[in-house]
């Protein structure tokens, strides 16, 4: 018997059912908005997709400092070229605009449009099918060591936007796991913002309540009572949210991995 797929998208909710949730809310927390707060929210009203856009945006930023899965993704870049220059002092980097090797910047060779920091890399020999170091690359806050070239990059920082290294003196693959922000809800294929999916699951009841509090602080101000009595109520919501992650967490034993085990015989450690 043939497997039936599931139908799609069935478990996000759509930006119509979290405008609902916040008209509906908007009635009980601005009273002194009630016989207008229906057509506040409207679709048609200008500034009602910015107001929706700017709640997500504030959301996914509490989530993503918790920690929370839906925003962690993983990308390899792949056949980064070598460093060109073989000073000590060299670094390249690679950013959104293309990857420097010390001279020439290669714009085919990026990171994703979504991605907003990193969190851990890997780096392997590029066309070899090899796997990727353990424990990965080693991060440095302040300033990458300037050492001679070698045949890995061995270090990473993370400044101005752009992940910089010493370079390889052989072509390269990065698995890099970062952290990476969904896109504003637009208009897609003629399909109006306001039917599209919210592609992070039961986030409408939080989401609801941003919304609500976007509107309460453009009307009286940021800061005001309402305002903040809404955005904790998000909070709360989201919260829930960001706990299904924690459970699932909980049932993984987590081990520190030592200091004197990194590097696996690895000379720059």
């Amino acid at each position: 018997m043939p497997l039936i797929p599931p139908p799609a998208l069935t478990a996000y909710d759509t930006v119509n059912t979290v405008l609902n949730m916040a008209r509906g809310r908007l009635n009980d927390e601005l009273k002194t908005l009630q016989p207008m707060s229906g057509k506040l929210l409207d679709t048609n009203q200008a500034f009602a997709q910015q107001t929706f856009n700017t709640a997500y945006r504030k959301c996914q930023a509490w989530l993503a400092e918790k920690g929370y899965a839906r925003l962690i993704n993983e990308i390899i870049v792949s056949a980064i070229p070598v460093v060109a220059s073989l000073d000590p002092a060299a670094q390249c980097w690679l950013s959104w605009a293309g990857f420097f090797d010390g001279v020439s910047l290669f714009p085919s060779v990026a990171l994703p449009s979504g991605f907003n920091h990193p969190l851990k890399i890997w780096e392997r020999w590029s066309g070899q099918n090899a796997q990727f170091m353990d424990p990965g690359m080693e991060k440095f806050l302040d300033g990458i060591p300037t050492l001679n070239k070698t045949t890995a990059m061995m270090f990473w920082e993370w400044r101005n936007d752009a992940i910089y290294t010493p370079g390889s003196l052989i072509a390269e693959d990065l698995r890099i796991r970062y952290v990476g922000f969904l896109p504003d809800i637009v208009d897609v294929s003629g399909n109006p913002w306001f039917i599209q999916p919210v592609p992070i699951v039961r986030i409408a009841d939080g989401l609801s309540w941003y919304v609500v509090a976007e509107l309460s602080g453009a009307r009286d101000g940021t800061g005001n009572p309402v305002e903040l009595a809404c955005m904790a109520k998000g909070e709360q919501e989201l919260m829930r949210v960001f706990n299904l992650d924690v459970k699932a967490d909980q049932r993984v034993n987590v081990r520190r991995q030592p200091r004197t085990g990194r590097g696996f015989g690895r000379s720059w450690y």
